[in-house]
């Protein structure tokens, strides 16, 4: 049997669904207060929201003409008819909220209009005159009250709801340029949350609301889709290569639409992830964003309660747009490599016996300076610094073009045979290497220990790294000049006085990578049993408008049965298969590009291909892996976002002169 449900059912059950939490409660009355052309907006919550909250703002304010209207349910100012809906302009429009605030919690009123005489109150249906200046303050307590299940879920949770809140207020608090919001807790005393500060631009209340620290990651931009859309924001900064420094911890995004908070569409999502999991070896981002769209018509807000699903008209060409515009953004903030600078190199002898050969002490040492040479020997016996060996294999030929570089300091001051060194050839019959071990230790305490025997070995490296930019053009790789080869997985390059550190692992597998996604090849599989699954109305119809696209790019050849979905053919890569989930997922985010997780198995692909660390190269090798860099999109980041290359600022270098301390002068 159909009845029809009294007015009063029919009003319980969408007050229930209109207002759900705690960060409800609070949205439907701050934007009231955006509608009313506010430039102040205070928010106070009392115990974290447990016991109430009150917003106030300094807006046009209420008629008192309109009092009795104020709480009734489908009553707005907003707009009449339905067909007016594609042209407002107003966070709210449905006429909904006040009422269904008024059915599930307490609610106060005090409001006066910039046209009466004096303002106004309502309270429990009773209304009333209150001298107050212009604006409107609504406090609201016993939350819930009429939802005995929903008071019991908040109670336990009011602080977390109230965590939630305050990421709502922190929305609008950086998108309303005009409005000073200020959010106060009341407990045992008043603590100020959360201000956006006066009339500023929206990189000052990026700056005022999430802090220097936040703001100092990112990157403004400004993308023209067409003539009646475009983006403005921001976006976080790469790392700059080869440093930690500007790597995001947390991912975090706030975007909107002509000012509204909305949920950040999927494909938005999905591309700041594929992109910054490229240049960010965590993978994390922040963005901001703000997409102004000028025909209000092209956005439908009213798709879901809280209006934060909208549906664009031109999706499609903001994500493309989007897409180039932060690849090219992110390809330029890439060029800035990490400089690392060695600075004053200190040099201090200390005598080991064990490791100086005898033939080495005749040349250096008379019978009458043995007594000293105890002396130190004794010495060191007491001393239980630890060393640490450090190898670095290059040319003998290519060492004196390194005029200002630890090794060259130390042969033109000692001379060839005060470091221990030995001469072999490279893997490829290439060229001779010399290889250099130093002793680094972390403290002497004897200054007399400074003779020209007590070298051999052991000095004191003390290195200071700092931190500066460095414009590096991708046309420069083939200009470097090869050096040699680092613990054999660098290799040494220096461009006219410059000094560069490259990664050959990470080099060759960017090229790699880059190579094989150019030309991949997917195989089409035929299956003997097709697929058969069903999608949602929404996802079918998608489906329906590509499914020649997603055949000839993707290699899924559908068929659509009684609202059932067919697949006959497959994509292949190699041994890897894509089946009914991948399509899914290229549906979901209406992907165009590239079958989803196939960059991942490229860049395994790639990494498994690629020169190692231990591999030994010859010096044509080390320029071949160089040069390749040159022809690259982009050769900063490895694809699981290592960097390829640092620069190394050339250290400068204090040597005591060669001769015997004072206390092995002869007397």
């Amino acid at each position: 049997m159909i009845q029809r449900l009294s007015s009063e059912s029919i009003q319980d059950i969408q007050t229930a669904c209109t207002i759900q939490n705690l960060q409800s409660f609070v949205k439907e009355i701050v934007e009231n207060s955006i509608d009313a052309k506010s430039t102040q907006i205070v928010v106070i919550f009392y115990r974290n929201g447990l016991d109430g909250f009150e917003v106030s703002d300094d807006g046009v304010g209420i008629k008192y003409s309109e009092a009795d209207k104020l709480l009734s349910g489908q009553c707005t100012s907003k707009l009449e008819q339905f067909d007016q809906l594609q042209n407002v302009e107003t966070h709210g429009f449905r006429g909904e909220a006040l009422n269904a605030i008024a059915t599930l919690a307490k609610i106060s009123i005090i409001t006066k209009h910039q046209d009466d005489d004096i303002g106004w109150k309502k309270e429990n249906n009773t209304t009333s005159l209150f001298p107050r200046e212009r604006g409107t303050t609504i406090k609201i307590k016993n939350l819930f009250h009429s939802l005995p299940v929903r008071k019991l879920d908040f109670e336990k949770n009011y602080k977390l709801q109230y965590n939630r809140a305050i990421n709502g207020l922190t929305e609008y608090a950086i998108i309303q340029n005009d409005i000073d919001i200020k959010v106060w807790n009341q407990d045992q005393q008043r603590n100020l949350v959360l201000s956006s500060g006066q009339k500023a631009s929206f990189k000052n209340k990026i700056k005022n609301v999430l802090g220097d620290q936040v703001f100092l990651q990112l990157s403004e931009i400004n993308v023209v889709v067409n003539e009646n859309t475009k983006i403005e924001g921001f976006i976080s900064k790469t790392i700059e290569s080869g440093s930690s420094r500007g790597q995001v911890k947390k991912t975090m995004w706030y975007c909107y639409v002509n000012q509204r908070p909305i949920n950040a569409p999927k494909s938005i999502l999905k591309l700041f992830t594929d992109i910054y999991r490229q240049y960010n070896p965590n993978g994390k981002f922040i963005f901001i964003l703000n997409i102004i769209v000028n025909k209000i018509g092209d956005v439908d807000f009213n798709a879901s309660i809280d209006k934060r699903e909208v549906y664009l008209r031109q999706d499609t060409e903001i994500h493309q747009a989007l897409e180039t515009y932060i690849k090219q953004k992110l390809e330029i903030c890439q060029e800035n490599i990490k400089q690392v600078e060695l600075k004053q190199v200190k040099l201090e002898m200390q005598p080991i016996l064990k490791e100086v050969k005898q033939e080495d002490m005749r040349q250096s040492i008379t019978s009458e300076d043995k007594k000293g040479l105890l002396r130190d020997k004794q010495i060191q016996q007491q001393s239980d610094k630890r060393s640490v060996d450090v190898k670095v294999k290059m040319p003998v030929k290519q060492l004196p073009q390194l005029n200002s570089v630890l090794f060259q300091s130390l042969q033109n001051k000692f001379g060839q045979n005060t470091i221990n060194s030995k001469q072999k050839t490279s893997p490829k019959n290439e060229g001779n290497f010399q290889e250099t071990v130093i002793k680094k230790q972390d403290d002497l305490q004897d200054p007399n220990r400074k003779s020209l025997y007590n070298l051999e070995k052991n000095f004191q490296i003390q290195q200071k790294l700092e931190e500066n930019q460095y414009q590096f053009q991708k046309n420069q790789f083939s200009q470097l000049q090869i050096l040699g080869q680092f613990n054999n997985g660098f290799i040494i390059s220096k461009l006219d006085d410059k000094l560069f550190l490259l990664d050959q692992h990470a080099c060759d597998e960017k090229t790699n990578y880059e190579r094989l996604l150019s030309y991949y090849n997917l195989e089409r599989v035929n299956l003997v049993q097709p697929i058969c699954f069903q999608l949602q109305p929404y996802h079918l119809g998608i489906l329906r408008d590509n499914i020649e696209f997603y055949d000839k790019k993707f290699l899924f050849r559908c068929q659509i049965k009684d609202n059932q979905v067919f697949i006959y053919t497959i994509p292949q890569y190699g041994k890897y298969t894509f089946d009914q989930k991948t399509l899914m997922e290229i549906i979901e985010n209406q992907i165009t590009d590239n079958l989803p997780g196939l960059k991942n198995i490229i860049a395994n692909q790639a990494c498994r291909s690629s020169i190692m660390v231990g591999d030994q190269l010859s010096k044509g090798e080390m320029k071949k892996v160089v040069c390749k860099l040159e022809t690259l999109d982009s050769p900063w980041n490895c694809p699981h976002g290592r960097p390829t290359f640092i620069k190394i600022n050339q250290p400068q270098i204090n040597l005591y002169k060669p001769g015997f301390s004072s206390q092995f002068q002869k007397k």
